[in-house]
């Protein structure tokens, strides 16, 4: 038997977290307390979004995956017109 603290069990979506190129510097800084609620509430949406695309390429297939992309175009231009302008 070790004296060592045993560690705690990881769960499933941070070991996912984790794995991921952006997702390990996020989780990071979670833990830090660094990560700022702008940052948090920016990537709880991305996360979402992603989520969303995913249940509807699950549920429609194909459809579901390319129009969701084929609606985000103008939406896209437009916001990089507004950078652009100023």
């Amino acid at each position: 038997m070790s004296t060592s603290t045993p560690h705690p069990p990881v769960s499933f979506l941070r070991r996912v977290a984790m794995a991921l190129p952006f997702g390990a510097g996020i989780v990071r800084q979670i833990d830090a307390g660094t990560l700022d609620r702008g940052a948090a509430k920016a990537w709880g949406l991305v996360a979402a979004g992603v989520a969303i695309w995913a249940c509807s390429t699950a549920l429609f297939g194909v459809p579901g995956f390319y129009i969701p992309a084929l609606i985000m175009v103008p939406v896209i231009w437009a916001i990089l017109l507004i950078i652009t302008l100023g």
